[in-house]
Formats: C-alpha cells, structure tokens, sequence
C-alpha cells in the first residue's frame, strides 16, 4: 500500500483479481469497494481476468490504493454495512476451491478459516461484517482526527501533519518507481554458497567475505572426523549480533574447492547454523575472487560456481542472526580467543605483543621455559621477530616452532 504496508500471497497463476481483492480485505482491511490496484504503473480495473492474463508472474508487486469513500460520514457509520447470507456462500465456496487462496486465510484469520472449513454461513457473515465495519469506524476516526489537526493550519500540529503527509507522498512516489523500474529489490537475495570437501567429506560451504576467520560447526566438524584435532586452548567467544562460544580450533586442514585443495584453519563454533563459512582469512591468503559476473568462487585458476537456490540445503536458508556469526556479511565482526591458558589476550593477532609487554618474560639469565631452546629462538629472530616475543609466542606454545612461527605472523602480518 502507500503507507508502506506490504504481504504476500501464494495464489496459483489461474486466480481471477477478485480473489486476490478477498485477500486484500482480508489482510488489509480494505474493502473490495475501495481498493485501486496498480501493476507496473498501469490500473487494473478488470477484476474478472486471471493473473495469467494479466502477466503478473511470480514474486510480482500489485499496489493497493485506498480510494476516498464517501461512506465515512458519521450518518452512514450508524448504519452499518452487513455481508450478506450469498456474499458469504460465494466466499466460501471460491476458497474451498482455491488451496492457496485458503492457506492464506488460515495463516492470517484462524477464526475464519475455521468457518469456512465447517461451511458456518451465519460465522463466516459475521466475521467478514466485523472487519468490514471495523476497517470503516477506523478510516472515520482517522478523518475526524485529520480535521481536528487541520482546523487551525498554523498550529505546530498541523504543520507536522501536513510535513508528514508530503513525506508519505515521496515515499509513495519512491516505491511506485522501484516497482516499476527495479522490482527485483523488494525479492530476497540467494546468499553464496559452494560444494566443497573437507578431509574427504563433502559438505556445503556459505562465502562470507564480511567475517574475519572461517568458522566450522561442531556437527560437522565431527562429521569430518576432525574433532581430535580441534585445539581447546582457543576457546573463546565470537561477538557479532549477539555472541557464540567458540570451542576451540582447527590449526590445519585440508578442504577440496572444485578440482583443487588448499590448506585452511578452522575457528569451531557451538551451535552454528552453517556447515561451514569461508571467511576473509581464508579468501585472501589464496587470493580468491568472488565473481558475480561469472557467479562463481575463484581461487587461482579454480572456477566453483556457486550453488542455485534449488541445490542450497533448505537448513542453510533464511538463517538471520547464527549465535553473534552471520548469514550475512558483517556478523562475525571478531574472534576474541584465549590461546593459552596462561596468558589472557582477546584476539591471537595482539597475543604476541600483548604478552610481551604485559607479562615478565624469561631474561637471559634465566632459564629458558620447558620446550624452549637457543636454537629455536635463533631461527625465529633469524626471521626478524624480537627475541622476547618469540621466547613468548614459543612458550605459549609448548616449544612447538611450527605454531609459534605461525602465531608470530598471525601477530605481525595478520595471518
């Protein structure tokens, strides 16, 4: 409508206008008598051709005009309008006939579809007389409140008013122009969705290249067989819209993108909606393109075409909000970890440095830490990281070089 009050109808493509006005009045609260339909600009006045006919197809917008009644004065609303005996057997019997058109009713108007399922005339009168009359008594008390505000077309009310109403007007006259010249932004949008293999597993992956890390769900970390090596001393808490435990993660593991495999690390999720999400950690240490043109994954010369809407699991659809992750970019903004049990940081990125500065550190005269030796220092300063950070980053990995290399670029390059 132009207030900007939208629904949806599923009917079938053999449905007469005159149903959907049903639905309209139903909906809406707008009765047949004053209801202008537009379709791409154009007014619709044949109530009696199909929706075939018409070419409206599916996902199409019909706009609803409410036309000025002149049965809102305060004489005729004392006589109130009844649906007669007839008006109520023709309804029923076009709903009975139309599943649609009656699955719309049941989900908006319970009582009356209850009705029409018992064939109850005198209920189904009485129900659609209701709305009818209630539609009315609201339009009058929306006119009678109009005069009061405009009887005085100074006063900071009426200025407000009428503000309000050239506002409506633009907005009315913006929606006009999308319906007719890009439609396509009141549909959903399919997100991006991949085949992929995880150590051998297949599984369908969701591209999000607004989340930082790639994230994993327990489900299918264990359907993977990888749960043994999900490091724990990651635990933590991704922060988004809302927040999700983060269990632990997955340092190192293979995942097959079309025809090729790439190594890539996991941040396992509790409870995440999504198989798998390939954040932007993993698209751009290899370098990939999300290719809208070609609708498809590229990661060097590897094409994956991202999945139809058909093929996408119907679990992974409509998913909003996933525990502070994301169906959508943006949501998770970060991972706040816990690398080592020891040592307290947010992110592993500030881990490092944080550690360095904050903690007191082994000094040359002291002991070097279990697991911590000159050699694995001096290759590591060797590759230009400060001699305390690296004691740090080895220490906090139990004197494995292989993860302290790994957590000292995470710290310094950011992956």
């Amino acid at each position: 409508t132009e207030s900007g009050d939208m629904s949806t109808f599923d009917v079938d493509s053999d449905a007469v206008l005159e149903t959907i006005q049903l639905l309209i009045e139903i909906e809406l609260h707008i009765p047949p008598s004053s209801q202008q339909l537009y379709y791409n600009g154009n007014r619709l006045s044949n109530t009696k051709l199909t929706l075939s006919q018409i070419n409206i197809k599916d996902s199409d917008l019909i706009l609803v005009r409410s036309s000025p009644s002149s049965n809102t004065t305060t004489a005729t609303l004392n006589n109130n309008e009844s649906v007669s005996i007839e008006q109520a057997r023709e309804f029923i019997q076009s709903t009975r006939n139309d599943r649609s058109l009656l699955h719309n009713i049941e989900a908006s108007n319970r009582e009356l579809y209850e009705a029409i399922q018992r064939n109850d005339v005198n209920a189904v009168v009485t129900l659609m007389t209701e709305s009818l009359n209630a539609y009315k008594l609201q339009k009058h008390n929306e006119q009678q409140k109009i005069k009061q505000i405009t009887a005085d077309p100074m006063s900071s009310e009426a200025q407000e008013y009428f503000a309000e109403q050239i506002r409506m007007e633009n907005v009315a006259r913006n929606m006009e122009a999308a319906l007719e010249y890009h439609p396509e932004s009141f549909g959903s949008v399919v997100m991006l969705f991949v085949p992929a293999k995880v150590n051998g597993v297949e599984i369908t992956a969701f591209v999000d290249s607004g989340a930082q890390s790639t994230i994993i769900s327990k489900q299918c970390l264990e359907r993977c067989h990888l749960s043994h090596l999900m490091d724990t001393r990651f635990k933590g808490v991704a922060r988004g819209v809302g927040t999700a435990n983060i269990l632990g993660k997955v340092h190192l593991s293979d995942i097959q993108l079309g025809s090729e495999m790439f190594m890539c690390s996991y941040v396992v999720m509790e409870d995440f909606s999504y198989d798998l999400l390939l954040g932007l950690d993993m698209l751009r240490r290899h370098r990939a393109c999300i290719d809208l043109e070609l609708n498809c994954l590229r990661i060097h010369d590897t094409k994956v075409q991202f999945l139809p809407e058909h093929q996408i699991p119907a679990a992974f659809k409509s998913q909003d909000i996933v525990n502070g992750g994301a169906a959508s970019s943006s949501k998770p903004k970060a991972v706040q970890q816990q690398p080592a049990p020891k040592i307290q940081w947010s992110n592993p990125k500030d881990g490092v440095k944080a550690a360095a500065k904050q903690q007191p550190t082994p000094a040359a005269t002291q002991a070097l830490p279990f697991g911590v030796t000159e050699e694995k220092i001096a290759r590591l300063t060797e590759a230009g990281f400060e001699r305390n950070q690296v004691i740090q980053a080895l220490f906090s990995c139990q004197g494995n070089e292989e993860q302290a290399a790994s957590l000292l670029l995470q710290s310094q390059y950011g992956f």
